[in-house]
């Protein structure tokens, strides 16, 4: 069964996928709950002390704005596999991007982006539909 958890985190976003051969996945790591005002909700923390995950296969961040981010002091509780991130964007763009006072989520993004370099095998890559039970991931960059 592919199973969904939609978060409402405030702004931003946060979404966990399950596919349906058990492949956990999250994109974006948005933080906070508008249902009790609980600005600190982690889901991150959530899927780990809820859902007894350890470990995630796969982790999307559609842009890297604060808003998408700011769950990501967590990231390791969960060791993610992989990380697919727009890649197109370098440094001083992502930068450029943010406000000053988001710098220490951005600063924590980018250095976890130094660590995921290694390209990761068909055989492996948790966004292979072969590899997750049949669910198909598409990505595109718009066009401008």
């Amino acid at each position: 069964m592919l199973k969904f958890v939609f978060w409402d985190v405030q702004h931003g976003s946060a979404i966990y996928i399950k596919t349906p051969n058990g492949k956990n996945i999250v994109i974006d790591l948005g933080m906070g709950s508008y249902s009790d005002s609980d600005f600190e909700f982690s889901p991150l923390l959530h899927l780990k002390n809820n859902y007894n995950i350890d470990q995630l296969h796969g982790i999307i961040i559609t842009h890297p704005h604060r808003d998408h981010l700011d769950d990501i002091f967590h990231f390791h509780e969960l060791s993610p596999q992989v990380l697919l991130i727009p890649r197109h964007l370098s440094e001083s763009d992502i930068k450029d991007g943010n406000r000053e006072q988001d710098a220490e989520v951005i600063n924590k993004y980018l250095e976890i982006n130094t660590k995921y370099t290694s390209e990761v095998n068909t055989e492996e890559d948790p966004f292979n539909s072969q590899n997750n039970g049949g669910v198909e991931f598409k990505f595109f960059l718009p066009s401008s």
